[in-house]
């Protein structure tokens, strides 16, 4: 009875409580296709992990490094991305998270849709299609640029963007 009940709860175990781990090695992109059906590709030197969620489950991945969201949205269900500071809410959308852990700087880019940023210390920040949000790690604030980069996803979409440049 014993060897049944320790099978099970390893069935169980690997099934529905281990983690999924998405590694992006150093000089490599992944694409991924989420258990939600939204998509996230995974920059050089970059993990994802989230357990696997269902219809009844909160979506939620736990990012180091960079990456690019296209979330599928619910309005039931919302998707989240936590970095080690940072709680970011979609509202439907697809935006950037540049959160190495090299650095003391986290970078939020919407390319559509909204976000919610939520810090450790409570702080709200909604940012719109074409904002971009830095966080710093050390001093913990939070501010926001009306204009982002325009090759903030290229290593996601493959589209460069070059004005005036030889």
């Amino acid at each position: 009875i014993a060897a049944t009940l320790t099978l099970i709860a390893l069935v169980l175990y690997s099934t529905f409580l281990k983690p999924e781990r998405i590694l992006a090695p150093k000089g490599q992109h992944i694409s991924h296709i989420l258990p939600d059906d939204s998509e996230v590709w995974l920059n050089a030197d970059s993990e994802l992990k989230y357990r696997s969620f269902g219809s009844q489950d909160e979506r939620k991945v736990h990012l180091k490094g960079e990456a690019f969201f296209d979330v599928k949205h619910d309005e039931s269900n919302p998707f989240v991305v936590e970095t080690a500071d940072l709680k970011i809410e979609d509202v439907g959308t697809s935006f950037n998270v540049k959160a190495k852990e090299s650095s003391d700087i986290i970078i939020i880019s919407v390319v559509s849709g909204e976000v919610k940023v939520t810090t450790v210390s409570d702080q709200v920040l909604t940012l719109n299609a074409g904002e971009e949000a830095t966080y710093s790690i050390k001093t913990k604030v939070i501010g926001k640029k009306e204009v982002i980069k325009d090759n903030i996803s290229a290593y996601a979409d493959k589209v460069f963007v070059f004005e005036n440049a030889e």
